[in-house]
């Protein structure tokens, strides 16, 4: 009886050991960067006040960031120098420019429901944001 006791718990110590190491090695197989590129949509808007129905704000390339690359007009607006230096520490490895603990932390907020977010950066230096931008 004792001999098959010591069996069971045996048998579910391994159990769980197998689960947690599962868990373990899920929750480490993306980084907090990745997160962050696979579910953080960052559009541009460079005039929001624009009533063109043709207009389209800007949908920054997560990756192309990620690897230093910064082109088009989001990155030569000198307006926007704080928001283009938030999304260096979003996206980038330490190195180049990232912030791990905000890495980390957006992560863990995004992670919760697993779906795309999307970050609208506006400049709004130039004149102040109506009530119909706003609405849009």
């Amino acid at each position: 009886m004792l001999l098959h006791s010591i069996r069971r718990v045996g048998s579910l110590v391994m159990g769980v050991t197998a689960l947690l190491a599962s868990f373990g090695h899920t929750a480490h197989a993306q980084t907090d960067r990745d997160a962050i590129r696979n579910l953080l949509r960052i559009y541009y808007v460079d005039q929001p006040n624009n009533a063109d129905a043709a207009y389209q704000p800007q949908l920054l390339d997560n990756a192309a960031i990620g690897s230093g690359s910064e082109t088009g007009p989001f990155w030569t607006n000198p307006a926007m120098a704080r928001a283009q230096d938030l999304v260096r520490r979003l996206l980038r490895d330490r190195a180049g420019g990232g912030d791990a603990p905000l890495q980390w932390y957006v992560a863990g907020i995004m992670q919760i429901l697993n779906k795309p977010v999307k970050m609208n950066l506006l400049d709004d230096t130039r004149e102040t944001i109506t009530a119909v931008a706003e609405s849009r």
